[in-house]
């Protein structure tokens, strides 16, 4: 565990601040000075890119599970369609029920899913403008 640094008395600092004082320079390590000029001469690191592909595999991958789900609610309407004429309206209306109930699920969050796919290319975008 290091050290802390130990408190400057208030005394000491009203000193540095007080009007008419001479400038005071603080005194800089030479450690510090070459950790400072090793971390401005590294070059950046692709921390957007590395984000973007982050985002890309988390996002991607929800909104192709949704594809899934939609394709799966697609075929269970199209089962629905055909076993129809043999239910009687009871089973029909309470498929009819959960069927919707998926389908709107489903849009909601290939809409969500989509919306945030949206913005985080924007905000990339705008990441990557402004350096």
């Amino acid at each position: 565990m290091s050290a802390t640094p130990s408190i400057v008395p208030i005394d000491e600092l009203a000193k540095l601040v007080a009007p008419g004082a001479a400038p005071v320079t603080p005194a800089v390590s030479p450690e510090s000075i070459s950790k400072f000029e090793s971390l401005m001469n590294q070059q950046p690191a692709d921390a957007s890119h590395e984000a973007a592909d982050h985002s890309k595999n988390m996002l991607g991958g929800m909104l192709e599970n949704e594809q899934v789900k939609m394709r799966g609610v697609e075929q269970s309407m199209k089962d629905f369609m055909v076993d129809m004429p043999h239910m009687s309206t009871q089973e029909m209306t309470a498929r009819s029920m959960v069927l919707s109930s998926e389908m709107t699920m489903s849009g909601v969050k290939m809409t969500v899913g989509t919306s945030l796919m949206s913005s985080s290319n924007k905000s990339l975008q705008t990441l990557l403008k402004n350096q």
